[in-house]
């Protein structure tokens, strides 16, 4: 439940029942409560069409919001505010033929909240990007903040609890996220929750962690808690050890099961000489990606490793990393990655964190051949600064086919490079953030120029 507190602005509801089409919009509430976003809910005494005019006092550019289309309830939300800024609009209500307006009505949008994270620009080379990040700060309250080209931040959404780590944008531009390891919501731009699937509800009833996408039928696809009890007695341990694994969930919506996999199925955790030191966080699988063909790519962290899994039959295709069964060069070794995807040069990226042996961290690519199995170093393989070293968390996306957002968690900074290594943006934070995700420009849904 995010923490939005409703209110009737008396004065406006004065004002627009005295003029223009005053006497068809009825039960009208305005809520202010989001500085970035002005929502307006009530209803018409007739099936109408209704969109509001909006626009900075003293300023010329006009915009309209898109039309609540033949009704009589209706809800408008403006979006892509400024905070502290006074904003006059009209309501438009066409029907039948008609046009009519009411008259001109102002509010003023609020200050940003106290909780927000602190954002310096540090470096800005100027037009470096045209989209959006998107950044999702767990601390209490838990937020999902949009923060544009100039740092600046566009828009927020509040809950009322900490939040757990894994988010993901959607093609449907709506957030999907865990709230908690037990709980999966969907959110749009409004603020509205399109679902809430929480454990118990029909066959969702594993822990979810580090991972959620969506897959191209519309079903959630999470990382997932995989405990199993080993005897460990022969190598130190007592006869009932719980080693601590990872597995894949996909499922639906509404919370049907459609697959499930399991790490322990695959792997013999006993053929580990290290197994007592590492069991209480094995694997520690920390992403998740679908590859071109369909096929699942998982990150694991511990293992220093990228595995292909046959989305169908829960094969494991290949292991990628230090001791996979795919060949590598010393110099194509990663570690301790993050966010291993397919980029937009159909590349499988990642976030190298580094490690002992290198304590520096860069985005890397790579094109397995299929037959062979050879890999190659792809178009990608970008070096941060050791300043901006982070031994856990981050992430690595391209922007625009010729940049690269970093996200180095440990020092609160994200930053875009281009593809030989300098540093063209570079925001710092006051708070760590996990990830940060670039969405590229945002159809505000509401707000056309005019």
């Amino acid at each position: 439940m995010n923490l939005i507190k409703k209110y009737i602005p008396t004065i406006l509801l004065l004002l627009i029942f005295g003029c223009g089409p005053s006497n068809e919009i009825i039960n009208l509430e305005s809520d202010f409560s989001n500085a970035l976003r002005a929502d307006f809910t009530f209803s018409t005494k007739r099936i109408a069409s209704v969109r509001i005019e909006f626009w900075e006092t003293g300023k010329n550019q006009h915009y309209l919001s898109k039309s609540s289309v033949d009704t009589t309830h209706h809800r408008i939300t403006l979006l892509d505010l400024k905070p502290q800024t006074r904003y006059e609009h009209q309501f438009i209500m066409e029907s039948e033929n008609d046009i009519t307006r009411s008259g001109i009505y102002t509010f003023v949008s609020d200050t940003l909240p106290y909780f927000l994270p602190e954002m310096v620009l540090e470096i800005d080379s100027g037009g470096v990007f045209e989209g959006n990040i998107l950044i999702r700060n767990v601390q209490a309250p838990g937020q999902q903040i949009m923060i544009n080209n100039q740092g600046k931040v566009v828009w927020y959404q509040e809950f009322d609890t900490t939040l757990f780590r894994p988010f993901s944008w959607t093609e449907d531009q709506t957030i999907l996220a865990l709230k908690s390891d037990k709980a999966i919501h969907e959110m749009n731009l409004k603020g509205d929750i399109i679902y809430n699937l929480e454990y118990g509800e029909r066959d969702f009833n594993e822990l979810l962690h580090h991972e959620i996408i969506k897959d191209k039928n519309g079903n959630i696809v999470s990382l997932i808690r995989k405990n199993q009890v080993f005897d460990l007695s022969g190598m130190g341990g007592s006869p009932s050890d719980t080693i601590k694994g990872d597995g894949i969930i996909v499922i639906n919506p509404t919370g049907e099961k459609k697959w499930v996999w399991n790490l322990f199925d695959h792997v013999n955790p006993l053929k580990d000489p290290d197994i007592l030191k590492s069991k209480d966080d094995w694997s520690h699988a920390n992403s998740l990606g679908i590859d071109v063909d369909g096929h699942y790519l998982v990150s694991f962290r511990h293992f220093n490793q990228i595995w292909k899994v046959h989305s169908g039959s829960g094969e494991v295709i290949w292991k990628l990393g230090i001791g996979g069964d795919l060949g590598m060069q010393p110099d194509q070794y990663f570690y301790l990655q993050h966010a291993a995807h397919i980029n937009a040069y159909g590349e499988l990226m990642l976030f190298d964190n580094g490690g002992p042996g290198r304590m520096t961290s860069r985005a890397i690519s790579f094109t397995i051949d299929p037959e062979t199995k050879e890999v190659l170093t792809g178009r990608i393989n970008v070096f941060l600064p050791k300043s901006l070293f982070s031994f856990k968390q981050g992430s690595a996306y391209l922007i625009d086919d010729d940049k690269i957002l970093f996200c180095s968690s440990i020092k609160k900074s994200i930053v875009v490079s281009d593809l030989e290594g300098n540093i063209l943006w570079h925001l710092e934070l006051s708070e760590s953030v996990y990830r940060a995700n670039y969405i590229g420009k945002v159809d505000w849904l509401n707000t056309v120029k005019k």
